[in-house]
């Protein structure tokens, strides 16, 4: 890594120059870093698509693993080091969901009735109701 180098700075896609690292009092050298430790941690995500496959696979019990699709690394939304991998389900519908859904709307509202008066809902809870009861 050579000074003359660009830094990648915050959103690490501003370039710095030296003549303004020098003005700086943050440490711009360990700043050097990041692009690199950036690439290599994505690289390294990027080559376990097939574990994090099959981990999903096993924690949702999909099933078969063409039911679960890693989105290619240019659809990956990320920040200095933050990172989400979107994941494609196919065919993920399961009985209830619409009722868990409506019962944790419905429990939301009324803990933040009891525990948050001051908070402002759109308005008050007085029922709820699902396809099961």
């Amino acid at each position: 890594m050579g000074l003359g180098r660009f830094l990648l700075e915050g959103d690490l896609k501003n370039p710095i120059t030296y003549s303004v690292a020098k003005e700086r009092e943050d440490n711009v050298l360990h700043q050097l870093q990041y692009y690199d430790a950036r690439e290599s941690f994505f690289s390294h995500l990027n080559e376990n698509t097939d574990w994090i496959q099959r981990v999903i696979t096993l924690h949702l019990h999909l099933g078969p693993l063409d039911r679960c699709h890693v989105a290619e690394m240019k659809e990956w939304i990320s920040g200095s080091f933050n990172v989400c991998i979107p994941v494609i389900i196919n065919c993920w519908i399961w009985p209830g969901n619409g009722d868990e859904k409506v019962l944790c709307e419905a429990g939301a509202y009324a803990w933040l009735q009891e525990h948050c008066p001051d908070v402002p809902i759109p308005y008050r809870l007085f029922g709820q109701g699902t396809a099961t009861s």
